[in-house]
């Protein structure tokens, strides 16, 4: 692509970004950790449509926090307003 850089390579350090900040999902200090994966399908007899289809969750049943990439953005994704800090913070750190 010439001099300019392209967009495989911008894509690839925006995961590897996200990959440091995610880190380890079984430590317990770490604001990503989650413990299981809450699968909420139609046809199942447990099937709620408030909430969401698939979805990884902490020790304690909340919604884990995460990280979703965009063309150009980072969004950061928490249970609660504090982890929602936590979690854009880390982001900006790493």
């Amino acid at each position: 692509m010439g001099l300019c850089p392209s967009p495989y390579q911008a894509v690839q350090g925006a995961l590897r970004a996200k990959r440091a900040a995610l880190g380890d999902r079984h430590d317990k200090e770490n604001v990503f950790a989650w413990s299981s994966v809450e699968l909420n399908l139609m046809g199942l007899f447990y099937y709620d449509p408030a909430r969401p289809w698939i979805s990884k969750r902490r020790a304690d049943g909340r919604i884990a926090s995460d990280i979703h990439l965009y063309i150009d953005d980072n969004r950061e994704t928490a249970a609660t307003q504090e982890l929602t800090w936590r979690v854009s913070t880390r982001m900006a750190k790493k």
